[in-house]
């Protein structure tokens, strides 16, 4: 049977065996490996054995996805010796298939560092040793604080000895600004913007119930026109909301832009056919 090192950021790598396949990945207690953080779905990866010995990893997730070897998916794929499933933005998981092996990996902890998106400012673990690093809201590779200090804005990492093995974490400076940058985004709101009766109502996000923007919708969050076919929803995914288009007619605009969807960053403006709202963070 596989065994699978655990890499969070700012603890130490963990080496976790299972007697029997299949192997269950998320944020439920119950799963054989537990991911403790919010962006995390309660059920959210699954690794089975194929035929022939070899191991496949799904996403079964409907809001979130994995990162496998670098490729961003919301499916699955085929793991081998060393194969590296990004899980959330703090877990970084090592396929292997031998205790020896995994050894290894514990030790090549130092490997795994954290940095950020420079397209869509996603923050988490990034693995620096054997794949290019991949952002697994936008599928970007470009980062910036991978074993350098980046402008100012994202302190150098610091190796903390941990006996036979090691790892990097992040400064307390700034963990401490990725927690208030978190707590603010899950403040967002939505001001409706346009000339209807409902101009300038503020609707709140939750970060566990989407905003639903449909003619059937109540109060600021319902839609005008008589040729509005679908809808749109706002939901929390990972770190940040992203808006998301089910409309036939008209299309979703933002700032401008016809879109099917994206992540919502503060002043966007959000516009289907004659309603418009402003994206508000914190």
């Amino acid at each position: 049977m596989p065994v699978f090192v655990v890499c969070e950021l700012g603890a130490p790598p963990q080496r976790v065996k299972i007697d029997s396949p299949p192997v269950r990945v998320g944020r439920d207690p119950e799963n054989d490996i537990v991911i403790r953080e919010d962006g995390v779905s309660r059920d959210h990866a699954l690794f089975v054995m194929a035929d022939r010995g070899t191991w496949i990893v799904s996403c079964v997730s409907d809001t979130n996805p994995i990162v496998v070897d670098g490729v961003l998916t919301s499916r699955g794929a085929t793991v081998r010796e060393g194969s590296q499933v990004l899980v959330g933005s703090k877990y970084m998981i090592i396929f292997s298939n031998t205790d020896a092996a995994a050894a290894e990996y514990l030790g090549s902890a130092a490997g795994y560092t954290q940095a950020s998106c420079l397209q869509c400012q996603w923050t988490g673990i990034v693995g620096t040793y054997s794949v290019e690093p991949t952002c697994p809201r936008c599928g970007g590779s470009d980062f910036s604080g991978l074993n350098h200090f980046d402008s100012g804005h994202h302190a150098v990492a610091e190796i903390e000895d941990l006996g036979d093995t090691s790892t990097i974490v992040a400064s307390a400076s700034e963990l401490a600004a990725d927690f208030s940058r978190l707590l603010k985004a899950k403040r967002s709101a939505l001001e409706r913007v346009d000339g209807h009766k409902e101009a300038g109502a503020r609707l709140t996000l939750k970060e566990t119930e989407p905003l639903v923007l449909a003619k059937s919708s109540p109060g600021a969050a319902a839609l005008h026109g008589m040729l509005i076919v679908g809808s749109a929803s706002i939901s929390w995914s990972s770190s940040q909301f992203v808006i998301r288009s089910a409309l036939t007619h008209p299309a979703l605009k933002l700032n401008g832009k016809a879109i099917e969807g994206a992540p919502l960053k503060d002043g966007d403006l959000i516009e289907i056919g004659t309603n418009s709202f402003r994206f508000v963070v914190g």
